[in-house]
């Protein structure tokens, strides 16, 4: 899960499903073409073993896009498909990323907007110097269709890490806004034991919460994973029939809790804060893992 916030673009959103009966659930139906929508981002992310925070943050208006594609082209895969929403507590699903994004803008436009400068505030007595001031960036020209207007941090030391803690986050307004909401930090979470055996890979951490686990693989230009929600208690299985269509070789495993607040702001259908803490891992993974 969340494999880099430190990106120009780092989009997450979390909409819990209700249980199914299976233990892999097949991902959510792609939206129609075409949509219109408006959303706003702001994520906060502690890597284990880092002395901070890294801040992303995106308020896009889009017109005649798939939403889906939308979030794919602002987004690293794995945040982009917690938007969707997530399996049930104990269950797995299968998810990827598409091929293409949105490239040339024939089939409509994505406008980044501005809120001003953005200040977000860590928790406790600290001094005027530890909150962490945003100006909005310009979004570089990646896709003809994309342009505006983006918010990002990604020296993890710009703005310190406290557990628990709640973190503040302000904006004047311009295109849109005024920003006025609070997010809470979850704890530190660290990897402890990746195991690959015939069940499937049994992970264990440390942490006290429930967590999202993601494994992922970059292959032929396009991005495939599994995405879990583990219960409390530091230790959850992906089954094996999960792992098989991933073929042998490398994948990218990431363990993380998440907490969000959705807050009203002008201009938006919503803006979601999410604060990520988590750790990952390179696992290898064989060709069959029920054979191993």
């Amino acid at each position: 899960m969340f494999s880099s916030a430190r990106s120009t673009a780092a989009v997450l959103a979390v909409a819990l499903l209700s249980a199914c009966s299976s233990a892999i659930d097949e991902p959510e139906a792609a939206r129609p073409a075409g949509e219109d929508g408006r959303y706003g981002l702001l994520v906060m992310t502690h890597d284990f073993g880092d002395p901070g925070v890294a801040v992303s943050g995106q308020l896009a208006a889009w017109s005649g896009q798939p939403r889906a594609a939308v979030l794919h082209a602002l987004a690293l895969p794995d945040m982009a498909w917690l938007v969707a929403g997530v399996p049930a507590v104990g269950h797995c699903r299968a998810v990827s990323a598409p091929r293409t994004s949105i490239a040339d803008g024939s089939a409509g436009q994505v406008t980044l907007l501005g809120a001003g400068e953005l200040t977000v505030t860590p928790p406790g007595p600290l001094s005027p110097d530890d909150a962490l001031h945003l100006q909005p960036r310009e979004f570089p020209r990646l896709f003809f269709s994309v342009g505006g207007v983006v918010y990002d941090a990604d020296a993890p030391q710009a703005l310190p890490f406290l557990a628990h803690g709640t973190y503040h986050v302000r904006a004047p307004g311009d295109e849109v806004g005024p920003i006025v909401g609070d997010v809470q930090a979850p704890g530190p979470v660290h990897l402890l034991d990746e195991t690959v055996g015939a069940e499937g890979l049994h992970v264990r951490w440390s942490g006290r919460g429930a967590a999202m686990l993601t494994l992922s693989r970059e292959s032929g230009g396009a991005v495939r994973g599994v995405q879990c929600r583990a219960p409390a208690g530091g230790s959850f299985l992906v089954p094996a029939a999960a792992l098989v269509p991933f073929g042998p070789g490398e994948a990218q495993l990431s363990v993380g809790e998440v907490s969000r607040r959705r807050v009203t702001v002008a201009g938006l259908s919503a803006l979601d804060l999410f604060f990520v803490s988590r750790d990952q891992a390179v696992v290898r993974l064989p060709s069959d893992p029920v054979n191993e």
